[in-house]
């Protein structure tokens, strides 16, 4: 669920264990994190101070109506290399990523690595400088600090590459749900100021994997009258998929949890539409009306398979290549 994180001092107590990163002996003893004078809300990568431990302000969303998505972040489903997403302090979006290295036992403690963005083009990295929002990226080691607030955990994510200790990639995936920034342009790190929350979006399905290259394609979702965060495929404007080219990587705001529906969970849910966590929504999506007249519902019952099935290609005039 959506949460502001502040750092505050921490040291280990008597008769806590660890779950250790490989590479290093079990059993030893861990060293009590430094002290910090650091008190302040985490509103980058780059401000995660070595040696402090994470704690929240709660913030309240609605329940969804048919998924568990907190049985996905339960304490018992943390473990050692696993790479987790973290919700932000700038307007509560699963946008920040940890990569566990230990587990303290008993109780809920981690010892956590962030994941810093690591550009390589230039209009990329002027982005980063300016603390512009980045999900998709590829990313490097950053500070490492003790957590012990599961609730600023979303969801597990695996990330596409990696290179080494060091670095990974974290591209959108085929059947993923994620939103896009709305009207967003690369040109935004050139005044700044005018494009902080709270955004707006446009929610997606990821029809095919990224590549540099390829680029991605992806469909339009919108949110079903009558539902707490179910959404199915529109079209807009007689337009139900579109291609993205890699150029738009930082389009991509964050992944959103999605449970797909069978259409037997209750009168009027839509075969193939999605159950979002409503944790990764931003509060106004839970007040949308009905879509515009201009929107029309995308052809999820066809015979073939739904349009984001690899037999439905040439139907939507995707080039096979985009799937392999």
């Amino acid at each position: 669920m959506p949460f502001l994180f502040v750092y505050k001092q921490v040291s280990l107590t008597d008769g806590e264990t660890e779950t250790e990163d490989a590479g290093e002996s079990k059993g030893k003893e861990e060293e009590p994190v430094s002290k910090t004078d650091k008190v302040s809300p985490v509103i980058s990568h780059s401000e995660s101070g070595a040696g402090v431990i994470l704690s929240s302000e709660v913030l309240e969303y609605l329940d969804p109506e048919f998924s568990d998505f907190e049985k996905q972040r339960a304490d018992n489903c943390f473990a050692v290399n696993q790479v987790w997403a973290i919700y932000n302090s700038s307007d509560s979006m699963p946008r920040f990523y940890a990569w566990i290295k230990k587990v303290f036992n008993p109780g809920f403690k981690l010892r956590i690595t962030w994941l810093e963005p690591d550009p390589d083009e230039e209009n990329e990295q002027n982005w980063v400088d300016q603390n512009l929002p980045v999900s998709c990226a590829k990313y490097c080691n950053g500070s490492t600090v003790v957590c012990v607030e599961r609730l600023v955990f979303s969801h597990r994510i695996d990330p596409l590459e990696s290179f080494g200790k060091y670095c990974c990639l974290v591209y959108p995936k085929k059947g993923e749900v994620r939103a896009l920034f709305k009207d967003w342009d690369i040109k935004w790190a050139s005044e700044p100021e005018n494009h902080q929350p709270a955004y707006r979006y446009d929610i997606v399905e990821v029809l095919t994997h990224f590549g540099k290259e390829k680029g991605i394609w992806v469909s339009h979702l919108d949110k079903v009258k009558g539902f707490v965060s179910i959404f199915k495929q529109t079209a807009r404007y007689g337009v139900l998929y579109f291609h993205m080219s890699s150029r738009d990587l930082y389009r991509f705001s964050h992944q959103i949890p999605s449970v797909k529906m069978t259409g037997n969970e209750r009168e009027g849910v839509p075969v193939g539409s999605f159950e979002l966590d409503p944790a990764s929504l931003p509060t106004d999506f839970y007040e949308l009306l009905d879509p515009a007249e201009d929107i029309h519902d995308g052809n999820l019952n066809q015979t073939k398979g739904s349009a984001t099935s690899v037999d439905a290609v040439e139907e939507m005039n995707i080039p096979k290549f985009y799937f392999s």
